[in-house]
């Protein structure tokens, strides 16, 4: 019975050592062995893991192994700005209520390399892997496993992980205390969750994509000097874009997980022509007044030599031009490159369109009320088939009479 159980553990108890080991000498006959810690109440209700019955022999030695699976609760707290403090414990009961659940995995180090451990909310227990390490190895590695736990919520989120700063400090065997027992002690920040922006970076070579947290850079300009940093380039020669191509001003607020481009500029020169009817003329007439749009954003108008000079990003780019005389889709010119440090030129050949038209004569018309002064007493004599039509000629669509 019980306490038969416990009268006889008042004779046979002992502690383990920090081998985990402990050598009791007991009489021989049935006996059941229980094992009390703070880790083991948190984990074993029923008492499966920590309690068993053993047979001691006289004269032969017994040894009992117990395995205790190492489990923890993952949660996140708010913190100041738009961060997150993640935590750690082994008790679902010091899961506080205010608990969120955190986004990703939990990476755990295991004999094969790191394990990822999908985290299904706060009060979940999650189960460690056992032997990532055993032993010696241990016991004289400088840093604790529990303090080598990360949470992993990818390269282009919201949110990027950043270890605290004093977990390693915590968990290691110099604080002569296990990490999984300093857990028992009450929950661990193990971490923090951060609020970034994405930021790809295109330079001559290659691109980048990196994470920037919100609460460290002061506005744009901490983004714009970042940038400049790793492309090693002046912030004239480059400017940071949106998805959809929208230029990043000096007052932009990024957003959180929001994607942003940092690409070189190059200057393009956009000439629009027209064809000349004059005969000989070899000289290339320019299309005055023409909207033009690179990469579907709006340029400038082109000058009285049909010119328009911007600073574009470098890479391939469109350009639409529109002209009341180019028709209602303009002219557009796909994958035009433009080259970085170089003088970029776009040639649009107008190839301009006419509208020619008919319309009868006004019948009081200045030359038929002319006629009827002349010649009172014989009224003009007009049939259809010989009524007059002017012949018109126009360079936009409005210019037709309806």
């Amino acid at each position: 019975g019980g306490v038969g159980v416990e009268e006889a553990l008042a004779h046979f108890v002992g502690e383990t050592d920090s081998t985990g080991q402990c050598r009791l000498n007991v009489n021989a006959g049935t006996h059941t062995l229980h094992l009390r810690h703070p880790l083991m109440q948190a984990i074993d209700k029923d008492g499966s893991l920590s309690q068993r019955e053993v047979q001691a022999q006289h004269g032969q030695p017994q040894q009992q192994d117990f395995m205790i699976d190492t489990a923890v609760f993952i949660f996140m707290l708010p913190a100041s700005g738009l961060n997150f403090t993640v935590w750690a414990c082994v008790r679902q009961t010091d899961v506080p209520e205010s608990a969120l659940a955190v986004p990703g995995a939990l990476c755990v180090p295991a004999v094969d390399g790191l394990q990822r451990l999908p985290l299904h909310g706060p009060r979940q227990r999650v189960g460690l892997p056992r032997g990532h390490q055993s032993g010696r190895e241990a016991r004289n590695n400088v840093a604790c496993p529990m303090a080598q736990l990360s949470i992993d919520v990818g390269s282009k989120g919201e949110l990027m992980w950043s270890p605290h700063e004093e977990r390693k400090s915590n968990f290691s065997p110099a604080t002569g205390t296990c990490g999984h027992l300093q857990l028992a002690q009450g929950p661990v920040q193990i971490g923090s969750l951060r609020r970034v922006f994405n930021l790809r970076l295109k330079s001559l070579q290659e691109q980048c994509e990196i994470q920037l947290p919100m609460d460290e850079l002061a506005g744009m300009e901490g983004v714009f000097q970042r940038a400049a940093e790793i492309l090693t380039k002046p912030r004239d020669e480059f400017a940071i874009f949106t998805e959809d191509g929208a230029k990043c001003s000096d007052d932009f607020q990024p957003q959180p997980g929001q994607l942003l481009i940092a690409d070189l500029l190059a200057n393009l020169t956009i000439r629009v022509v027209v064809p000349e009817s004059a005969v000989d003329d070899t000289l290339l007439h320019g299309l005055q007044d023409a909207e033009v749009t690179v990469g579907g954003l709006p340029a400038g108008k082109t000058d009285e030599h049909g010119t328009c000079r911007v600073v574009s990003r470098a890479g391939l780019c469109s350009v639409t031009v529109r002209h009341a005389c180019l028709g209602d889709s303009g002219r557009t010119k796909e994958a035009i490159p433009v080259e970085y440090g170089v003088q970029n030129e776009c040639l649009v050949f107008a190839d301009v369109c006419v509208y020619v038209f008919a319309s009868c004569t006004d019948d009081d018309s200045e030359e038929d009320t002319g006629r009827h002064a002349a010649d009172d007493d014989a009224p003009l004599q007009r049939t259809a088939a010989v009524q007059p039509i002017v012949v018109s000629m126009g360079a936009a669509k409005d210019q037709i009479p309806e």
